[in-house]
């Protein structure tokens, strides 16, 4: 689970903005250790010990390049160069200002790539490119997205289902916009209800 919240950019790093986006991928350092090691390893051996190392080295190195271990840079280019963080890549998280500092927190969590994406008002700090980019991104996240947001316009962009918690969790498969109108006419409905079941009372006394 990765969380955006508004106060994200109190965090207090001295660290240059690169180091801080490139710490979600600090799991593949261990992976690139053991096969440059294995590699090494590979140079020296020969027969039997070569063959075993050989798959070894194989079945790691299928496993790296599936979770992504080569396309770091790639990932963190589209995620920067969407949120238009690039300028300040080099320098110090400190010296930012505070929309920088959420931008750049923004960022990180998005290069998580977690299950579940928390956002809170995810829009206040991004013009009408950097929203667009992101509906784009978020339409395209394998995870759920649970949002907190006045934006509805953004709402009816990225929103596939609706679940109304005011009413017992009933799901709406469609946007915010259709939920809006779905639930007008169910209220509606349900008044309709109301009004003759009070009717049938008043005959039945």
């Amino acid at each position: 689970v990765s969380m955006l919240d508004q106060t994200s950019a109190d965090q207090h790093d001295e660290r240059i903005v690169d180091e801080i986006l490139q710490e979600p991928f600090k799991k593949f350092e261990k992976s690139q250790k053991s096969l440059d090691d294995m590699q090494a390893r590979m140079s020296r051996a020969s027969g039997d010990e070569l063959d075993k190392l050989v798959n070894k080295y194989s079945e790691a190195l299928e496993k790296f390049i599936n979770d992504g271990g080569y396309d770091v840079e790639q990932n963190i280019n589209y995620v920067v160069n969407g949120l238009k963080i690039s300028a300040f890549r080099k320098q110090n998280y400190s010296s930012l200002s505070g929309g920088e500092k959420t931008l750049v927190q923004f960022a990180k969590i998005l290069l998580n790539s977690p299950d579940v994406l928390l956002l809170d008002e995810p829009t206040n700090h991004l013009d009408i490119e950097r929203i667009e980019w992101l509906e784009d991104y978020l339409q395209k996240f394998k995870g759920a997205v649970v949002v907190v947001s006045h934006d509805r316009y953004f709402l009816d962009r990225i929103a596939k289902r609706v679940i109304d918690i005011e009413d017992n969790g009933e799901k709406y498969e469609g946007n915010y916009s259709y939920f809006v109108k779905e639930k007008e006419e169910k209220e509606l409905r349900e008044f309709e209800q109301y009004k003759n079941e009070q009717k049938k009372l008043e005959q039945l006394k």
